[in-house]
């Protein structure tokens, strides 16, 4: 009965109708890796492959679909699910996965975000060494939840607006010293000292 019922599940994802697909999808448990990244590579229908992504697991699989799948939404879902895995926003998610979803996101914006709240801190340092926007860094040098990647960040600026927005902006003591270390303008050190949060 057991192969039977493998065989009729098999055959639920190569149905010509999209929607016995998606539902065969929905249903589909986590452990069925395999199967989950061949819909996700190899579906005709854009919601059936996007729903198999949002199950999928796989960091190297989903930088595949990131770069190379037709449909923008498809390519958006996985980003996002890479993004996830660097979040450990799901069970079992180790620092090798969280390294080799950072190496594949190409998306500043996300890489940001990451550097910012990733919960561990050789994730969001491996996500800050991929930034290089001037804004960006002062954003992660204001605002990063560990200090070493706030203070790496810090030291990647060489832009005086960025160096002064995380003296005046910061959310933590460390980036605010240092960058009223680099600032030798006596109105902006008035101007830290009138507004600065820290």
């Amino acid at each position: 009965m057991a192969i039977l019922d493998r065989f009729r599940t098999q055959a639920r994802h190569k149905h010509p109708d999209a929607a016995v697909r998606l539902a065969f999808v929905q249903e589909l448990p986590l452990d069925e890796r395999d199967l989950i990244a061949e819909i996700a590579r190899e579906d005709g229908d854009p919601r059936v492959r996007r729903a198999a992504v949002s199950k999928l697991m796989d960091p190297a699989a989903l930088a595949s679909i990131a770069k190379d799948d037709a449909d923008d939404h498809v390519r958006a879902q996985a980003v996002a699910m890479l993004r996830d895995i660097a979040l450990e926003a799901f069970e079992g998610i180790g620092e090798a996965d969280g390294h080799t979803a950072v190496d594949a996101i190409a998306d500043a914006k996300t890489l940001v975000g990451i550097a910012k709240n990733a919960p561990r801190e050789s994730t969001a340092m491996r996500a800050r060494h991929r930034v290089t926007d001037a804004h960006a860094l002062g954003s992660i040098a204001r605002h990063a939840a560990h200090e070493s990647v706030r203070v790496s960040a810090f030291e990647g600026l060489d832009d005086h607006a960025e160096i002064l927005g995380t003296a005046l902006n910061s959310d933590f003591r460390d980036p605010t010293l240092a960058a009223v270390d680099r600032i030798s303008d006596r109105g902006e050190l008035d101007q830290i000292a009138a507004r600065a949060k820290n």
